[in-house]
This record gives structure tokens, C-alpha cells and sequence, in this order.
């Protein structure tokens, strides 16, 4: 009787356990079941906002023509700037008739440029911008020059040299490509075409392009130590070029199909270096009259092109000189160093007329074009802004203008202005129509 007892009781315990367990396990399944499928509730009480995409900032343009406004220091002049929101900057301006052409280096893209480039722009005899044109965003401007129906510029970029002819509408009308990287190059116009001198290493590169463009030419001539062009020029179908090398200077002539002519050295007795020159036919010879920095003097001389010294004269010790032929044929000459300069005045034998040009201290050349008189821009040496000045067909100085602010670059001349291209900051009054931080400027002044 007991074991039926325990036997009963046994098998209803385990009944009992498996019931649990049963219970227990269906219970757990359910439950991850749940936190597995069960999506979590959306939460309606905060909507869902999604961001809109910022849109690109416009990059303001200038609309042409652009008008200039009056400017400060002439009744009838005007004042332009050329530029962006960067750092830009004048390179040279050109005057043909009444059409004005400045080439200006820029760091911007927007206003005036289309791309940090060098361009070029087309202004009216009233200040007026009526175009400009952006060249290769990788190129560099070496040298410009007139031409009988526009502007030409030389560029060196990735492909190598580019000699570029635009019209007075900025037009391409020709273009001349040379597979060689030159550090210096000037651009000579003359009835026979445009001529080009460049500085290669130790490679002195000479073309010629006709004027109707029906064919070009070029040659590269050794020359050992070349390090800049100093003097380009053309005299009686002849092809002149002063040139220094690494201790001396060389003089070399062309004839106009670029056939070498003679090629003469200087023979010094120390370091020479030329620094500005005009040249001149004297007794048959091709010859320069030229500054020239000798042991730390500044020392002006004759030179046929024979490499004959004709005559010399020691003026000053100085850093830095310059040369312009006067109205009567004069030699006037300045020597500076980085804060003071002196100017004197010698006949073409190199006799003094005055020893110190005493209106003409501390300015020093970076320009001057020559109308019914020599017009001068001069820099203030040691100090911020420009001099405009006119010297006449008497020796006479007439200061025109000072400004006090402004790098002066350039200066052309059309028939009834003179044109000064500078750069200024946009900060600085009178530059203030600028677009932003440098820009290129233009003043002009009543002839």
C-alpha cells in the first residue's frame, strides 16, 4: 500500500515539474519573440525634418561696358580699376589713337576675370571697359608690344612660348607657338614684322613673324652665362641687342632676317653690369650708350660694335641707374639706391650741361613716353606713390602730379591723355572702388 502510495505521488510531482517547465519555456519564447518582430512605435509628436542643400554662392561678374568714375587729381581726367576680389595687378599699358590696352596679372575670378589668369582689356579714351580677355590660367607674360592693327602679348605656359596678335576688339587674329621656355623675353615691332628676343639657359632666342603672317622664323644662338636681355631694338635694318652675361656684357647686331652680323664683348677689368641703354649710329658704327654698374659705381660709357669704348665717365656709387635720350638728345641720367636718387644731365659726348637736377631728387623712372614732350613716371624712392612729370624740348621740368599712394607700373598716351597704370590697395582712398584687397588702376591726366 505505501509504494502505491509513493508511486503516485511520484509521477504527479513529475507531472507537476514538466508543466513548469512547459509554462515557463513558452513564456520566454513569446517574450523574444516580441522584442525580435515588434517594430518600435513611431513617435508622432516630433516630425521629421530633413535639411535642404545650402545653394552655391553666385560669383558676382561684371556687366560691360563699365564706366570709370572722375578722378581726384584731374578736372578732366578719370579714374578705373581692373580686377576682382584678390590680389591683382597692372603689367603694362598700350595706347593706339584713342583705344586703350592694359594687361594686368590676377589672383581673382570673379568681377572683371573670368579665371585667376593674366587678361587683357580693351578701355575708351573716357575710361570705359568694354572688354576683357583671360589667357591660359597656367601662363605667364613676358613681353607686349603694339602692332599696326592691335595689341601683341607674349606668354610662356606648359606648351612653351605662344606669340599672340589681337585686334582692337581683343579678337585672336594670329598666333605663333615656339617649343621653348624662355625666362625673359622683349617684343620689337618694326615694318618687317615682329621680331622676339628671349633668354633660355645659356641661349639667347631670336624670331620673327612677317606682318601679314605668311611665315615665321626663328633660330637659338649660344651664349654662355646669358642672364638678361637689357636693350632690343631696331636701327636702320638692323637688329640690335645688349645683353648681359655673368661678368660682362655682350652687343650683338642682326641683320633683319636674323643672320648675325657681329658679336662683341666688353673687356673689363672687373664685374660689369649694364642696367639701361639707348642706342645710336655714330660715324658708321652701330653704337649704345648704356649705365653700367662697375666695382659698386655706377659709370656712364659709349660702346661700338666693335666692343670699342668711345668714352666713359664714373658718376656715383649706387645700386641701381637709368637712362632716357631727352627731347634735344640729351642724356639724362639717374642713380639711386633703395631710398634716395640723384638725377644730372649730360649732352650725347658725355659732357655734364647740369651736375644735380635738383627737382628730379629722390624720384627715380619706371616709365615715360614722348609725345610734344618727354613724359616721365617716376617712383618715390624710399617712399609710397608716384610723380607724373613733363621734360621739354628746353630742359625744363614741370611737375604734372604727386600722389602719395599707388605703385606706379606703366604709362602710354593717347591723343589727348596721359594714361598712368598702377597698382593699389582698395582699402587706400582714392583706390577705394575696388573690389577687394590689390587691384589694378588707371589715371589719366589731360595732354
Amino acid at each position: 500500500m505505501k509504494k502505491q502510495i509513493f508511486k503516485w505521488t511520484s509521477i504527479a510531482l513529475l507531472l507537476s515539474v514538466c508543466i513548469f517547465c512547459a509554462y515557463t519555456y513558452d513564456k520566454l519564447f513569446q517574450t523574444t519573440q516580441e522584442e525580435t518582430i515588434t517594430p518600435p512605435k513611431e513617435d508622432l509628436s516630433t516630425p521629421v525634418v530633413t535639411p535642404m542643400p545650402m545653394p552655391e554662392p553666385e560669383i558676382p561678374h561684371t556687366e560691360f561696358p563699365k564706366l570709370s568714375i572722375p578722378s581726384p587729381y584731374s578736372s578732366e581726367g578719370f579714374l578705373q580699376n581692373l580686377g576682382g576680389s584678390e590680389d591683382d595687378s597692372i603689367f603694362k599699358t598700350w595706347a593706339i589713337g584713342d583705344k586703350i590696352f592694359a594687361i594686368s596679372n590676377s589672383n581673382s575670378q570673379d568681377y572683371d576675370i573670368s579665371s585667376p589668369s593674366p587678361f587683357v582689356a580693351t578701355i575708351t579714351s573716357n575710361g570705359t571697359v568694354t572688354k576683357t580677355l583671360s589667357l591660359p590660367p597656367s601662363s605667364t607674360v613676358l613681353s607686349s608690344t603694339l602692332y599696326s592693327s592691335g595689341l601683341v602679348v607674349a606668354y610662356s605656359g606648359d606648351v612653351g612660348l605662344s606669340v599672340v596678335f589681337l585686334d582692337g576688339e581683343l579678337r585672336v587674329v594670329h598666333t605663333a607657338r615656339y617649343d621653348v621656355q624662355l625666362s625673359q623675353c622683349k617684343l620689337l615691332f618694326s615694318q618687317n614684322g615682329i621680331y622676339c628676343a628671349g633668354v633660355s639657359v645659356n641661349t639667347l632666342f631670336l624670331a620673327r613673324i612677317l606682318s601679314d603672317f605668311s611665315s615665321t622664323s626663328s633660330k637659338n644662338l649660344p651664349c654662355d652665362g646669358i642672364r638678361e636681355i637689357v636693350d632690343f631694338s631696331f636701327l636702320k635694318n638692323r637688329l640690335l641687342v645688349l645683353l648681359n652675361r655673368e661678368y660682362d656684357f655682350g652687343f650683338y647686331t642682326f641683320d633683319q632676317d636674323l643672320t648675325t652680323n657681329s658679336t662683341a664683348p666688353f673687356p673689363t677689368f672687373g664685374k660689369i653690369s649694364a642696367q639701361s641703354a639707348v642706342p645710336s649710329v655714330v660715324g658708321g658704327l652701330f653704337h649704345y650708350t648704356l649705365c653700367a654698374n662697375y666695382n659698386d659705381t655706377i659709370t656712364l660709357l659709349s660702346v661700338n660694335e666693335r666692343g670699342e669704348i668711345s668714352w666713359s665717365k664714373s658718376l656715383s656709387r649706387a645700386t641701381s641707374s637709368s637712362l632716357l635720350l631727352t627731347p634735344n638728345g640729351n642724356l639724362l641720367v639717374f642713380c639711386a639706391t633703395d631710398t634716395a636718387s640723384t638725377a644730372s644731365l649730360f649732352c650725347s659726348h658725355g659732357d655734364v650741361i647740369e651736375q644735380n637736377v635738383l627737382s628730379l631728387s629722390s624720384l627715380f623712372p619706371v616709365d615715360f613716353t614722348y609725345t610734344d614732350s618727354m613724359y616721365i613716371l617716376c617712383e618715390n624712392r624710399g617712399i609710397d606713390g608716384f610723380c607724373l612729370l613733363r621734360f621739354d624740348q628746353a630742359n625744363l621740368v614741370t611737375t604734372l602730379c604727386r600722389v602719395e599712394s599707388g605703385k606706379p607700373i606703366s604709362l602710354c598716351s593717347t591723343t589727348t591723355s596721359l594714361i598712368v597704370g598702377l597698382s593699389g590697395n582698395c582699402d587706400h582712398s582714392p583706390y577705394d572702388i575696388g573690389y577687394g584687397k590689390t587691384d589694378g588702376f588707371l589715371l589719366s591726366f589731360s595732354l
